[in-house]
């Protein structure tokens, strides 16, 4: 299968000289990358000037769903039609056989239309990042596995269907790509893989994980670090835009009341230990996420309605203790 690998990258010139370097060995003659610079702040490594890649780029920074597409339709422009397009951060690097497993995985099931690999931490390799993506009946998401060694673990799941695999390292059919309009650009950062991969659900294909492909992913947290505000903000206003985006109505009308109470006791028990910030950032996403509600209204009404993928939900308060190893550590 002819690839289009897509890069976006913002900052960082040795962890991209790594990501690049580790994916030159592995794709074919007849495949192509795209490293698109997304607002760039720093020089570019010489990698890049490899001849299967070509560079592009936006001088202001865009959302990680609009940066994929512009690298896609560059890839397109340049190239010509793909197979398959392998969307891949910037700081992860690709273990050997990687990609020809994944490509394997669309092979044998012809129904699947994305296939994620098994992550894990970059420096921490005994620790998993992702063996696919768990979402709650309210739109909770967490990366199965994520921080705990083989060993915490137990036996590593067969390749498998998934509600979802993570956007760090996603290869997907081509056509089906198209087919669903491409990244959606409602998220701007994070919750977009969710919705791509319930998307192709909805459309009668399915997304699998094949954990014997291994990705290495650099994690930018610590068990004690704080998450930054960008992603806290955004994380819980697209929990809310996907409840609201693609849940079947009698769903949302038996969880909203739910959700609604949890929302309005999550906000004043911020407020009385002190935690204003938090308050302040959760009342901030529920205001983002309802000024989009005309355009969730026009979406719904356009989409499928297969809902052959909420088999796959979680129930709330699901959510794991997450603990990381420190970014710089080893």
């Amino acid at each position: 299968m002819r690839c289009l690998t897509v890069i976006v990258h913002h900052r960082g010139r040795e962890i991209l000289e790594a990501c690049v370097e580790s994916l030159l060995r592995e794709i074919s003659d007849d495949d192509r990358i795209v490293v698109f610079g997304n607002g760039l702040e720093e020089p570019l490594p010489e990698v890049v000037r490899h001849p299967r890649i070509l560079v592009d780029q936006v001088d202001v920074g865009v959302g990680f769903s609009e940066a994929n597409n512009l690298a896609v339709q560059a890839g397109r422009e340049r190239w010509g039609t793909f197979e398959t397009y392998f969307f891949l951060n910037n700081d992860t690097r690709v273990h050997p056989g990687a990609l020809d497993l994944l490509h394997r995985a669309l092979r044998a099931h012809p129904a699947c239309a994305i296939v994620g690999p098994q992550l894990v931490i970059d420096g921490h390799e005994g620790l998993i990042n992702s063996l696919g993506l768990n979402v709650t009946r309210h739109a909770e998401a967490w990366d199965e596995g994520i921080g705990l060694s083989r060993e915490e673990y137990g036996e590593l799941p067969e390749p498998s269907e998934r509600l979802a695999v993570t956007g760090a390292a996603l290869l997907a059919r081509a056509d089906v790509f198209h087919e669903l309009g491409e990244w959606s650009r409602l998220y701007g950062y994070y919750f977009e893989d969710i919705d791509l991969c319930i998307r192709a659900w909805q459309r009668g294909y399915t997304v699998r994980l094949e954990p014997n492909a291994i990705v290495a992913h650099r994690v930018s947290a610590s068990s004690g670090g704080a998450v930054s505000e960008f992603k806290t903000l955004h994380s819980w206003r697209n929990q809310i835009v996907l409840f609201l985006l693609h849940w079947p109505v009698l769903r949302l009308v038996r969880d909203i009341p739910t959700l609604a109470a949890r929302q309005t006791v999550l906000y004043f028990r911020r407020r009385r230990v002190g935690a204003v910030r938090d308050a302040s950032l959760q009342a901030k996403a529920i205001r983002q996420a309802l000024t989009k509600l005309p355009t969730i209204s026009r979406q719904r009404l356009a989409r499928r309605h297969d809902v052959q993928w909420t088999r796959f939900l979680r129930e709330p308060g699901t959510v794991p203790v997450i603990q990381l190893p420190d970014a710089d550590a080893g």
